[in-house]
């Protein structure tokens, strides 16, 4: 007999707007994964390019996989994410970093990670017994 499933669970999806404010050591962000955690997706977006004279770039890593290796967010569009799901039984942390060449003056990259939680559940639907 198949267990049927009852409990639906709504995915979190934090985001991290880094700007240029964020390059350098110390600025980027860090997002928090609870125990439990099974990534789904990351995905990078760069809603206004970085206008860095040389270089600018991004990186996406949790300190032993790297998502997003040093893109390059100097033109707009989506970027390039290895979107490996990865299960975090004890937690984790994303880290979003920068590095740039030069200084820029405008530019919006858009972070956003997707994960469900083992053993959580957002809604219960109860079936008719139909």
């Amino acid at each position: 007999m198949t267990t049927k499933v009852t409990g639906y669970q709504h995915g979190a999806r934090p985001q991290a707007v880094f700007g240029i404010a964020n390059f350098g050591t110390g600025n980027g962000y860090d997002i928090p994964l609870p125990p439990g955690a099974l990534l789904d997706t990351i995905s990078v977006f760069t809603e206004t390019a970085f206008d860095a004279a040389t270089s600018a770039v991004l990186t996406v890593a949790d300190g032993t996989t790297t998502f997003a290796n040093a893109v390059d967010v100097k033109s707009t569009g989506a970027e390039t994410v290895a979107n490996t799901p990865k299960f975090y039984p004890s937690g984790g942390t994303l880290h979003v970093t920068g590095v740039q060449v030069g200084t820029s003056t405008v530019g919006r990259t858009i972070v956003t990670a997707t994960y469900t939680q083992l053993n959580k559940q957002d809604d219960v639907f109860v079936g008719t017994g139909t």
